[in-house]
């Protein structure tokens, strides 16, 4: 039986965007395995005898987790504090996500596409994203 032989001819193609496809500071990235959690808060008030008798919804700031492909060994990862625009949802449409602080980790093995986690936040006021640097 002939030895498993791992031959790269050119450059391996970037993925197959199945989940969408974002830019990030002009790098554009393969999102997989997209999570949207929208979350919600409740408040609820009881009668005398503890029962229940009424209660208010309030939807949470919603936050992503995703695999974030990147196309070569020197695609930057994205920043704190950077943004994208994607459309997870038609009921929801465009929304503007924050990317968050997480420790990265990626896969690296010869041959593979590289591809990292990625944590954002929903953006509340998308038009008035700043990032600050410290001093």
């Amino acid at each position: 039986m002939p030895e498993n032989v791992l031959v790269l001819d050119g450059t391996m193609a970037y993925g197959t965007p199945n989940s969408g496809v974002i830019t990030i500071d002009s790098i554009v990235y393969i999102l997989e395995n997209v999570n949207v959690d929208r979350g919600v808060s409740n408040a609820m008030t009881r009668d005398g005898r503890g029962v229940p008798n009424r209660q208010r919804f309030t939807a949470d700031v919603p936050t992503l987790t995703a695999d974030l492909q990147l196309a070569t060994s020197s695609t930057a990862y994205p920043a704190f504090g950077e943004t994208f625009t994607i459309t997870v949802d038609a009921h929801y449409g465009s929304e503007t996500f924050i990317v968050q602080p997480q420790a990265f980790v990626a896969t690296n093995g010869e041959g593979d596409i590289r591809i990292a986690p990625l944590k954002a936040t929903k953006a509340i006021n998308p038009s008035a994203v700043t990032v600050v640097a410290a001093a």
